[in-house]
């Protein structure tokens, strides 16, 4: 938001006796100065990822804009860097405040020691102070390994025990339209929001690493914005599932048959196109055999298509809640 609502919000907070407030600050927030005048008392860097490069043109102009919030942290406040990041010592060098690591590096503060990814969740082995602690989460895929150490990080700098932490880490549940599975009588649905080269990498990273027969997936890209990222996504997808249905995602005025033309690899055959979206996870389910996934990915709990102008009704929850009803009957 603009940063005098953000302003706003955060009196309100303050009202209600509230004493903290976490925000995901956006590098096109920051481009766009909407949190100028903040000061932090904890900034975390989870990854950098060649996305929003639409807004940001080049990577260097995206890494800057990201800088931007560790010069914002208070002198004695802690700046969390993912170690493991290729552009960690980018951020290192801009930040004049307490600096705590975390990462696989073993030279982290916070290390990630070792991590079994499950179908329910994650089994994961964090290193800190030379102590081992074991935590079980509902929380899947190892992008979610990292969230969940920065977050941990941020709570210990802030003073928070960390055998406290670990027992909050517990009651965890399941974040809706994130990684959400959904049991059909021969096969799982998996929804999930990702919508950039990274974030398919990462679901489908993790569908892979558990998978027991096939991946469908039903994807798309959204219209108005970011078309240099569509060929990418399109060869992440193809890559990493058996099969892609091609569809729609909030096309706004691009025809749906020009975004997905831009997406596909056409070096490889694995995939069919079909531009209504219900159409295409009804396809996908016909399709699934036992043991397969599908994952349907871009819009999670959305509850829109944007199309021209218009914001049409429209859930992919609610269709695939909707065929999950059937197939029980």
């Amino acid at each position: 938001p603009p940063l005098h609502q953000i302003y706003k919000y955060l009196a309100m907070f303050e009202r209600e006796g509230l004493k903290y407030a976490s925000m995901e600050v956006s590098s096109e927030g920051l481009l766009h100065n909407r949190v100028s005048g903040l000061k932090f008392d904890v900034g975390i860097l989870t990854n950098i990822s060649e996305d929003h490069l639409n807004v940001h043109k080049t990577l260097s102009n995206y890494i800057d804009s990201k800088l931007k919030l560790f010069k914002n942290i208070k002198k004695d406040g802690y700046a969390i860097l993912n170690r493991d990041d290729r552009f960690y010592d980018n951020f290192l060098e801009n930040c004049d405040c307490h600096i705590f690591t975390y990462g696989r590096n073993v030279h982290s503060d916070l290390i990630i020691k070792d991590y079994v990814l499950k179908e329910d969740g994650t089994m994961l082995t964090i290193n800190y102070q030379n102590r081992d602690y074991d935590i079980n989460t509902t929380l899947r895929g190892e992008y979610n390994v990292y969230n969940l150490t920065a977050a941990i990080a941020s709570l210990i700098c802030l003073g928070f025990s960390l055998d406290d932490i670990i027992k909050r880490i517990s009651m965890i549940g399941q974040v809706a339209g994130r990684c959400e599975f959904f049991d059909f009588p021969n096969f799982q649905v998996v929804l999930d929001y990702a919508h950039t080269q990274n974030g398919l990498k990462s679901i489908l990273t993790y569908l892979n690493a558990i998978k027991k027969k096939r991946i469908i997936t039903v994807v798309g890209s959204a219209g108005g914005r970011e078309r240099e990222k569509r060929r990418g996504m399109g060869q992440i997808v193809q890559e990493l599932s058996d099969l892609v249905i091609y569809t729609m995602d909030d096309p706004r005025f691009e025809k749906v048959s020009d975004i997905i033309d831009d997406m596909k690899d056409l070096t490889k055959e694995n995939y069919l196109v079909i531009e209504n979206r219900e159409r295409a996870i009804k396809k996908a389910l016909e399709l699934a055999q036992t043991d397969d996934i599908v994952l349907i990915a871009g819009k999670g709990r959305d509850q829109y298509m944007a199309v021209g102008d218009e914001y049409l009704k429209y859930s992919d929850y609610e269709v695939i809640t909707k065929l999950q009803e059937r197939s029980n009957i």
